[in-house]
């Protein structure tokens, strides 16, 4: 059974991440993990029982997580993300991107994975205050 986001919380799930971060990265050579979507995707792409893919599934989920608790986003987008959606399917979604748009690989990782989710999950249009 895949776990959903909301079964996650998000401290726990940020902390697992930065654990896991210092934990593999203990007596490697430092390397800068994910600056692009080049490596995103190269990650994403990995086979998935390596520590690569893991790893880039773990960093569009700990990047989402951070994201929905930060609801004032510097780069203006906004995304709702569904309560079944699987760790997967937002994996995918981000690498479906990223294929698909190769000219913009070289934008924050963090910016991409957000504008992907936006694509997907736009957040719901606010009612205008005013009457037409």
């Amino acid at each position: 059974m895949a776990a959903t986001l909301s079964r996650l919380p998000t401290r726990r799930a940020l902390c697992f991440v930065v654990t896991a971060l210092v934990l593999g990265t203990a007596g490697a050579e430092p390397r800068a993990f994910f600056k692009d979507g080049n490596a995103l995707l190269a990650g994403l792409s990995a086979p998935a029982s390596t520590s690569q893919n893991g790893f880039a599934i773990g960093y569009v989920i700990g990047t989402v997580e951070a994201l929905n608790e930060e609801q004032q986003l510097s780069f203006k987008v906004c995304f709702k993300i569904p309560s079944n959606a699987t760790q997967r399917q937002l994996s995918d979604i981000v690498k479906q991107y990223l294929e698909q748009f190769p000219t913009v690989r070289d934008l924050p990782a963090p910016w991409l994975v957000a504008s992907s989710l936006e694509r997907i999950f736009p957040c719901a249009k606010q009612p205008s205050a005013r009457p037409q």
